[in-house]
C-alpha cells in the first residue's frame, strides 16, 4: 500500500522507478499488488487513475484472471458500501452546489448523468427498492 500510494510521482525519474519495482515485485506477487491498484484506478486524480491503468495492464500480461477477479470483487465492494441513496444525495448535493454556487451547469450535469446512467440497472433489493420509490420521480426530473 505505501508502494502504491506513490505511484503518482510527480518526479518523473523516481516514478519510473517505482513503477519498475511495482512491476517486479507483481510479477512475483501480483496477489499483493492488484487489490491495492484497483482501490487507485477509482481515484478522482486523473494522474494516479492513469498510473494505476498502466500498472494494471502490465499485470495483465502475467495475471489476467488475478487483475479480473480483483476488479470485480472491488467493483461490487465500493457498489455495495455506497448505497444508491447515498450516492444521490451526496450528487444532488454537489450538483446543486455547482449549479447554484458557481451557475456552471456542465459541472452539475457531469455529475448528474453518471447517476441517472447507474440507475438503468438494479441488481440487489436495495436497488430496486430505491427505483420503485424514486426512479421515476428521478427519470421525470
Amino acid at each position: 500500500p505505501q508502494l502504491i500510494a506513490r505511484i503518482n510521482l510527480p518526479h518523473k525519474p523516481s516514478r519510473k522507478l517505482l513503477h519498475s519495482l511495482i512491476s517486479r515485485l507483481g510479477t512475483k506477487h501480483p496477489q499483493a499488488m492488484v487489490y491495492p491498484l484497483s482501490v487507485a484506478l477509482l481515484s478522482p486524480k486523473e494522474d494516479r487513475r492513469l498510473a494505476a491503468e498502466t500498472l494494471m495492464a502490465n499485470f495483465r500480461q502475467h495475471s489476467k484472471k488475478l487483475v479480473e477477479e480483483a476488479l470485480l470483487v472491488s467493483g461490487e465492494l465500493v457498489r455495495t458500501a455506497i448505497s444508491w441513496y447515498e450516492q444521490w444525495y451526496d450528487g444532488i448535493d454537489d450538483a446543486s452546489r455547482y449549479y447554484y454556487g458557481a451557475g456552471n451547469i456542465q459541472a452539475m450535469l457531469d455529475i448528474l448523468l453518471p447517476l441517472h446512467k447507474m440507475i438503468e440497472k438494479a441488481s440487489t433489493h436495495q436497488e430496486e427498492s430505491f427505483l420503485q420509490v424514486i426512479g421515476r420521480d428521478l427519470n421525470e426530473a
